[in-house]
């Protein structure tokens, strides 16, 4: 297992806290296989020695103390989202609140890249999400549901995880951006998630509440480039992530992204990455050949 050193910003009630790591870049950047999933739901105290999967668990009443050497080192409170990592130990109690009542839900899951090393965390309970409306709970739920009905529901439940998980990132997300950058997150988050297709500016100035002018003139002082050359940069990388582990030829990366012109995508495709797609295939599929 390895450790990341890049740092991605989780947040308590109080106040914003660094951590080691950078989960959600790892589950973007690699490819990934969730191997084991399951859920439960979780009340009373306990001692855990090298956590053999990761726990997402969703705190819904009462109280919790995460300790670490007999140090508590986390307070959980109703609505509290965290994660446990796989590998790090630490014992937990449940305080019953007046009326005797305390409950929490839990999935677990085993998340290992394509060499089949698992992804760490960090080696402590952190929290993650605060769960305002009730979804990550609902969620939760659903997971449980589609692991009760055996068989295709497993995969459902996959599917529900790794819709959870991006919920969470998206959180992430908005916390750890500047306040101007905030103000861009919603063309953002369109443009990651339409990388197969051409965006127009006049769109993303809308879904900001922006004029064109204003959209235009602020993306491009925070971002050093035009959203629409933001956004080829964002599909081309995409282009070579397929060309680098796919099967697929240049001719069909260019259509499965949107480029219907293949002349046009080889030109852009050499200026972003300095190389020919037909150069960057030939490559990895030589490095990758039995």
């Amino acid at each position: 297992m390895r450790n990341h050193t890049n740092s991605l910003v989780l947040f308590s009630q109080t106040e914003v806290n660094s951590v080691p790591f950078d989960f959600y870049r790892e589950l973007t950047g690699q490819d990934v296989t969730l191997s084991e999933l399951w859920a439960h739901s979780t009340g009373g105290s306990w001692k855990i020695k090298n956590r053999r999967n990761t726990l997402l668990y969703c705190h819904q009443k009462g109280m919790r103390r995460y300790f670490q050497n007999d140090e508590c080192v986390l307070t959980v409170h109703p609505k509290d989202v965290i994660i446990a990592p796989v590998g790090c130990s630490y014992s937990s109690k449940a305080d019953i609140d007046d009326v005797g009542n305390y409950s929490g839900q839990c999935v677990e899951f085993c998340l290992r890249d394509s060499m089949g090393i698992d992804l760490l965390l960090g080696d402590r309970p952190y929290i993650v999400a605060r769960d305002r409306n009730g979804y990550y709970s609902e969620r939760i739920n659903a997971i449980q549901r589609m692991l009760l009905q055996g068989g295709l529901g497993r995969l459902a439940a996959k599917a529900e995880l790794y819709q959870l998980l991006h919920a969470i990132a998206l959180e992430q997300q908005a916390l750890l951006i500047n306040p101007a950058q905030k103000a861009l997150l919603p063309a953002i988050q369109y443009m990651e998630s339409h990388l197969n297709e051409s965006v127009s500016i006049d769109l993303l100035a809308e879904i900001c509440f922006m004029s064109r002018s204003t959209f235009y003139r602020r993306f491009q002082a925070e971002y050093g480039m035009p959203p629409v050359a933001w956004h080829l940069k964002l599909r081309l990388e995409k282009s070579a992530e397929l060309l680098r582990w796919g099967d697929a030829t240049v001719e069909q990366v260019a259509e499965i992204m949107g480029f219907y012109d293949a002349a046009y995508f080889s030109r852009a495709f050499y200026r972003q990455m300095g190389l020919h797609a037909g150069e960057l295939r030939r490559t990895d599929a030589a490095q990758n050949s039995p």
